[in-house]
């Protein structure tokens, strides 16, 4: 049902976006992970308050060893700001990356940056002259992994969660069906609309 439907699609997303922050989300997270692997859906990432990613981080992978074993060769886990090889993912039966954020990641990130810059220019390691606005946007650049073009919000909620605008110039946010139980028809209703968008920054 899946495969066909998505053979009528002018597009498919290369890198989706789960938001949220509700336990319930777990569930609905690894249906998702698993219709991207079907689909070779390339990234998916992971955005929520510190402290409720670090409490369910390791819950999403057991949930998903549990539920969908068969898959677990074909997920390559790791975190946001960590580049690609330039041969490819680690591993080749490897379909899929997850990404889940790290201290390095979103405003933390700036925050980190705006230290290191301030030590390098103090140890006369950096001239101030250097920093313009295309010396950040390259430090903030998600290395070897492509701006999102889908984001998925789990709950009523329609935050950021700390993504950076820039990443999200020309996203297309959609909200997830609030009974926590997201089907494959629901899926593929989000990636049909997906795929009849024009994407435009700022939208």
């Amino acid at each position: 049902m899946l495969v066909h439907s998505m053979n009528k699609l002018r597009k498919l997303p290369e890198h989706v976006v789960i938001l949220g922050e509700k336990k319930d989300c777990i569930k609905d997270s690894i249906r998702i992970i698993s219709w991207c692997i079907t689909l070779g859906i390339p990234f998916i990432s992971f955005y929520g308050r510190k402290d409720f990613l670090s409490q369910h981080e390791n819950a999403l992978k057991q949930e998903f060893a549990v539920r969908r074993p068969e898959l677990m060769e074909y997920i390559n886990w790791s975190q946001l700001h960590i580049p690609r090889k330039e041969n490819g993912i680690t591993g080749s039966n490897t379909v899929i990356r997850i990404l889940l954020p790290c201290k390095n990641s979103g405003k933390g990130g700036v925050v980190l940056l705006t230290q290191h810059l301030a030590e390098a220019v103090t140890t006369k390691n950096l001239k101030i002259e250097e920093i313009n606005e295309n010396f950040i946007c390259e430090k903030m650049t998600l290395k070897g992994i492509p701006d999102p073009d889908l984001a998925l919000i789990h709950g009523h909620i329609c935050s950021t969660y700390g993504f950076l605008p820039w990443h999200i110039r020309t996203t297309g946010f959609v909200t997830l069906p609030e009974c926590h139980n997201v089907s494959v028809k629901d899926f593929i209703w989000i990636l049909k609309k997906y795929s009849k968008r024009e994407q435009r920054y700022g939208e």
